[in-house]
């Protein structure tokens, strides 16, 4: 059943919601199979085992935030997917929430009235939470206003006053009848009251005394208070079968351990005769209350249990009790970091193929102190790395920005490598696939003995948006001059390149520098990708600019937005303007802020490699 839950959480892009159903499912799983295989126990041992369970589930989301996290590999099918054997990924992802490579679209996945799968799978849990939060709501409101309209019940007061000094109660009960009350009911733990039916006061002593008892039981136990804590649980995980299954026997187990009070002191046939009773009553009730305990359903269980007298029977004492909260404890804090991830392997025609890697690498540390340092890519297919970090071998491997990239040891961010690696043979580039770049990942993984994850976030980002309401743009953007898909078509099958219209630039491609961006033939889309590095976060295209334009921002960085060691040219307006409001200027675009869901990559192992 935890494999059919996660599967559907992949399918609507909820990492950590499909982790936590798989939580909370064994959570339900191992009490209610616990409980079922002690039917003959105690019922109030039972109880205390299931309210232990809802406890769990009550502290699971918080705890699964606050405690670190590590990885469990789980063997589920992969589904297509460009990504690399050399990285673990959750068993749960969104689709595309954000780039982890140029051959990702930027675009978040929306649905078609414009909304993300994350806003919509949290819109459908918070509407379905709220719909059960409402009867419980009702019925507290409910409950307050019979208090406030019941009236005192002399006989029950003296008879409570007696009957809770002998089971050890020191607070004041109050004892109220009601007209609209079908059988007796308790509400409240501070200040309980028991609730009666209006004929209450002609019933027999016995008969009275019976209600009494177990009404009192479970004031002393606290059921109200279990019961309540279980109703929003309930209500938290509305989605999950298991939980209504395991609430209802909640309820059950309480009625059955109260009832094991009232065995005590009375006779088993008498009470079974009055439970009878207290069904039809019940069932001849059209609207009982909403947070009533006892169920009309579970009377036959009830009186059955009642009747059979090789059932253990009694409180659950002090060592169950003690047992299960340790138990919840060592639970939660088991289960709590665990974080279901899978193996991911790079498929190609529907087929497994090995990771692409290099024939031979040199990997050796650089202690020079020199800042310059450069990844090239070698004719023939090879790869030169030069007094570069591991944490800018990553982003550079994975295509993705700095921001999204997080944990690690300090010394990714510290040591400098270089790396001298060639291919067996030269391995053509198929579509934005660099075959450089994924047999970078293979080294990575096997001499660096780099594990990671991927987790999607929520986190700021911005949307590239057009700055102007009338839609006019910049001096400085302008359609392409050139067709550039054409130009390489043409490179690519050896003939000369089509007349492109009228004269322009000339220019296919994008580059970007500390003080400038400029792009031929560009899409909005890959501007927004350059942007990122300046903006440090992820940029989305929302323009609604199609097509390729040709386009150049100059700007004036602040010191956080130039490479560590890098001076800003002499040559440069230190007064300039900033990215932001050179966007606006030149291009009539603009950055505006928002929030997101992010794909990271979060680093669970790595280690200093071997030089050779």
């Amino acid at each position: 059943m935890s494999a059919w839950f996660a599967q559907i959480a992949i399918g609507i892009g909820a990492s950590f919601a499909a982790t936590l159903l798989v939580k909370a499912t064994l959570t339900l799983a191992v009490a209610l199979a616990v409980t079922g295989l002690a039917r003959r126990s105690r019922a109030a041992a039972r109880h205390v085992l299931l309210v232990a369970a809802f406890a769990v589930l009550l502290a699971l989301p918080a705890a699964s935030f606050v405690m670190p996290s590590w990885g469990v590999t789980l063997p589920v099918p992969p589904a297509a997917s460009s990504a690399p054997v050399t990285a673990v990924v959750p068993v749960m992802t969104s689709p595309s929430p954000a780039r982890l490579g140029a051959h990702v679209s930027g675009e978040t996945f929306r649905t078609d009235s414009g909304m993300t799968a994350s806003a919509l799978l949290w819109t459908v849990w918070g509407a379905g939470a709220l719909l059960c939060l409402l009867p419980v709501l009702a019925g507290t409101w409910h409950l307050l206003a019979l208090r406030r309209s019941g009236s005192s019940c002399a006989r029950g007061d003296a008879l409570a006053r007696k009957l809770s000094a002998e089971a050890g109660l020191h607070r004041s009960i109050a004892v109220q009848v009601h007209e609209s009350i079908p059988g007796p009911m308790t509400y409240g733990t501070l200040r309980p009251v028991i609730l009666l039916p209006l004929d209450a006061e002609s019933w027999s002593d016995d008969a009275l005394s019976r209600a009494m008892i177990h009404e009192l039981e479970h004031v002393r136990r606290g059921d109200w208070l279990s019961q309540y804590m279980a109703r929003i649980v309930g209500a938290l995980y509305w989605f999950h079968p298991l939980v209504w299954m395991a609430w209802r026997r909640l309820s059950l187990e309480a009625e059955r351990a109260c009832d094991d009070a009232v065995l005590r002191r009375s006779e088993a046939t008498a009470y079974a005769r009055q439970l009878v009773l207290l069904a039809e009553r019940l069932a001849s009730t059209a609207t009982p209350p909403l947070l009533a305990m006892a169920a009309c359903r579970d009377l036959s269980t009830r009186v059955r249990a009642v009747l059979d007298g090789a059932q253990a029977r009694g409180r659950a004492g002090v060592l169950p009790v003690a047992t299960a909260i340790v138990v919840a404890a060592l639970f939660i804090a088991a289960v709590a970091p665990l974080r279901a991830v899978r193996q991911v392997q790079a498929l190609s025609n529907g087929a497994q193929q090995p990771p692409l890697a290099f024939e031979t690498a040199s990997v050796k540390p650089n202690k020079s102190g020199d800042e310059k340092r450069f990844t090239r890519v070698d004719p023939g297919g090879g790869l030169t790395v030069v007094n570069m970090q591991l944490r800018e071998l990553i982003t550079w491997a994975y295509q993705i920005q700095s921001f999204q990239l997080e944990g690690g040891p300090g010394w990714i961010a510290s040591d400098r490598f270089d790396i001298l690696a060639k291919p067996e043979r030269e391995v053509p580039s198929t579509g934005e696939q660099d075959p450089r770049r994924m047999m970078l990942r293979t080294l990575l993984a096997d001499r660096f003995k780099l594990v990671m994850h991927k987790e999607t976030k929520e986190l700021p980002i911005f949307e590239l948006v057009l700055a102007r309401q009338d839609g006019k743009l910049g001096p400085q953007l302008r359609p392409a001059a050139v067709d550039c898909a054409a130009r390489a078509a043409a490179a690519r099958a050896g003939t000369p390149p089509p007349s492109s219209g009228p004269p322009g630039p000339g220019f296919c491609g994008t580059t970007m520098n500390p003080v400038s961006v400029r792009g031929g033939g560009a899409t909005m889309a890959m501007l927004a990708s350059l942007l990122e590095r300046a903006a440090k976060r992820l940029v989305i295209d929302r323009t609604g600019l199609k097509g390729n334009w040709d386009l150049e921002v100059n700007y004036t960085p602040d010191r956080s937005q130039l490479p560590p060691g890098v001076e800003l040219p002499s040559s440069i307006d230190p007064n300039g303007p900033s990215l932001f409001t050179a966007l606006e200027e030149q291009l009539g675009l603009k950055l505006r802020p928002a929030r997101g869901p992010v794909e990271v990559l979060v680093i669970d192992s790595v280690q200093q490699p071997t030089p050779n």
